[in-house]
């Protein structure tokens, strides 16, 4: 009897073991799992810069001259792609510069301090700033700083939406008081001087392998 009950002790006693070192080696393995997803998911995690666009404004092309057109494609390609970060301010005249015969610019039909339709250097280049004033001034968090009008109505835009610029005179300037960037991109057609308004942000995402 005594034998009987030995044996049936060490019996429960095995199994009970067995058990206990089973839930221990499971837990191991579900905590190893735990760790290695974590770890995994770092791995794979990455922040990037998302684009989005959030404004854009078109005007026509009225004076088709050869050297109008030239003035458009260099001054739009001196601002196009722009990149204006939180804080920072724009300026036409300090992006674009004085517009010379040195950096290609030709004579076209520009107004004069009296308003008189007269050529001179640069002649285009108000269209692409009224253009792009036109794209941010509605944006919120976009403070004008200067903006000025032309003497004179001018035929791209309606009256009171135009933004003159002439370097070291008349500037256009604009905040971005956001707390992300904004990119600043320009176009032309033979027909028409387009603008495009996006904003940066980041987002998280899961590597793709």
């Amino acid at each position: 009897m005594k034998r009987l009950i030995i044996v049936l002790l060490l019996a429960l006693f095995s199994l009970t073991g067995c058990a206990n070192n089973e839930k221990t080696e499971n837990n191991s393995v579900d905590q190893n799992n735990e760790v290695s997803y974590e770890r995994l998911s770092a791995e794979q995690t990455v922040t990037e810069e998302v684009e989005e666009e959030i404004s854009s404004f078109t005007t026509n092309v009225v004076d088709h001259s050869a050297g109008r057109k030239t003035n458009v494609d260099i001054t739009v390609s001196k601002i196009n792609g722009f990149r204006l970060e939180a804080g920072q301010t724009f300026s036409f005249g300090e992006l674009v510069g004085k517009a010379t015969p040195e950096k290609g610019y030709k004579k076209a039909k520009i107004f004069d301090a009296k308003g008189n339709l007269i050529d001179g250097y640069g002649g285009g280049n108000c269209q692409v700033s009224t253009t792009i004033y036109n794209a941010v001034k509605d944006l919120p968090g976009i403070e004008i700083v200067e903006r000025h009008p032309h003497n004179n109505k001018v035929p791209y835009v309606a009256d009171g939406l135009d933004a003159a610029v002439s370097y070291g005179v008349e500037d256009l300037k604009f905040k971005n008081n956001n707390e992300y960037p904004i990119v600043i991109y320009v176009s032309d057609t033979k027909d028409d001087v387009s603008c495009r308004i996006t904003k940066i942000t980041m987002q998280t995402k899961i590597k793709n392998n």
